[in-house]
Formats: structure tokens, sequence, C-alpha cells
């Protein structure tokens, strides 16, 4: 169970992870909590992460990182507290923060035999305005009729 205030006390610090900055704050999340059942995912988190802060969250297996990370993008509801992205709340504008928040799934794969042209076809619809496929190729470095699963993961995830 992810919860700051525990790790706080670890860290003999306030549960406010990371404190105020002058810099403007992109993302607040503000005593979030997230429970499955009987299973407490998230408990009373809060944080902030300011623009151009490098911020990561870390913890074992089950601690609540991912729910936490689905919250902050809309993909989760948290059953109380408030998150904001940008000023505006994943919950009421979804699809506003989809356009300006990636999000890296911890592991993806893609069918065997599929080309980097039809894998970009693919993800391209996902988006109104996508880039134009050539361009990323080049971009990235990579040949349209390559296999991806001939490649190592971290060249698959470019």
């Amino acid at each position: 169970m992810l919860n700051t205030e525990n790790l706080a006390k670890k860290l003999g610090k306030s549960n406010r992870i990371n404190e105020p900055t002058n810099r403007k704050s992109i993302i607040t999340v503000d005593n979030i909590h997230k429970q499955y059942g009987a299973t407490i995912a998230v408990d009373n988190v809060s944080f902030s992460i300011a623009e151009g802060e490098i911020f990561g969250i870390i913890g074992p297996n089950g601690a609540g990182k991912t729910t936490t990370v689905e919250c902050i993008s809309g993909l989760r509801v948290p059953d109380s507290g408030s998150i904001t992205v940008y000023g505006l709340n994943p919950r009421e504008n979804h699809e506003e923060i989809r356009k300006i928040v990636g999000v890296q799934l911890q592991e993806s794969s893609l069918p065997p035999r599929i080309k980097v042209w039809e894998a970009l076809n693919l993800f391209a619809s996902f988006y109104p305005d996508p880039l134009k496929r050539l361009g990323l190729i080049r971009s990235v470095t990579l040949d349209s009729n390559n296999y991806p699963e001939a490649k190592n993961r971290g060249f698959q995830s470019r």
C-alpha cells in the first residue's frame, strides 16, 4: 500500500514528499485514497510535481504505484482526494489530459509478425492528429519493414 505518511516517518520528514518550489506545479495529488474491496491500494497520498521536475514513484510490488499513476492519468478514479494535471481534473477532463500527458505502460507486447509501419499505424489511430509516420520512423532510426520482435525490448518500446 502506498502511504506517504509511513514513508515520511521513516525519512523523518513531513508527509509532503517534495516541498513547494518557486516553479509552477503541473501535477498535484492531494490525499488520494483507492481501495479494492478490503485491500487499500493507495492510502492518503499527497505530492506535487513542478514544471521541469523529474519525478518517480518507487516501492515494492503491490504498493499502489500503478494505481496512483492511473488515477493521475484519468484511467482510474480515486475513492477520495483530489488530483489536478495542468489545472484540469482527470475525472472530468480525461480527453484533454490524454492530449498532453503520455503514459508508458510497464509492459506491452505487439503481435509477433507486425511490421514497424503497422504498429505505428495502430498507435497513430489512438490520436486525433498523429505525427507523420515517415518522419517518426526516421527520428528514431527505424526501418518501416522491420519486425520489432527482432530487436531488444528498448528498441520495441521506441
